[in-house]
């Protein structure tokens, strides 16, 4: 629950998308990278939703009296200190499953996992959350 599978089909469709349109257009389908690219988007969003779960709750926006789903840190089923760990687990696994992408197509695209992942943990977490200043769908849309 607490990676809200619900939400990951975002990160799946902007591959299937990006690997069609790449087809349609003469490009060879390399399904070791498209792989590698659904295994990262898919860590990136669960890692992003585990940091805004545990963040929510430490920043006292996800209290008991939350109307919503179900968020594993307020509801006290996991720690926020070990839910936040495994989200940040889960952006460096998506770095280690870019490896071969990131040697295959360059510097631009280590920033641009890199910029993915730092903007999915500021999304809740870090000393100025993009979710607590009005940004938090500004960089939804700018990520997918």
């Amino acid at each position: 629950r607490a990676t809200r599978p619900k939400t990951l089909s975002a990160a799946v469709v902007p591959v299937l998308v990006g690997s069609a349109i790449a087809r349609a257009g003469g490009g060879e389908t390399q399904w070791l990278l498209i792989t590698a690219a659904l295994l990262a988007n898919l860590l990136i969003q669960a890692g992003t939703n585990l940091v805004n779960d545990a963040c929510d709750f430490d920043r006292g926006a996800d209290t008991a009296s939350r109307i919503g789903p179900m968020r594993v840190t307020q509801a006290g089923i996991f720690s926020s200190r070990m839910v936040h760990n495994v989200g940040v687990l889960c952006f460096l696994l998506a770095l280690v499953f870019c490896l071969p992408a990131f040697l295959l197509r360059g510097q631009m695209l280590v920033g641009l996992v890199l910029l993915s992942c730092f903007t999915g943990y500021i999304y809740t977490g870090g000393p100025a959350p993009l979710g607590y200043h009005g940004l938090g769908d500004v960089a939804v849309i700018a990520f997918f």
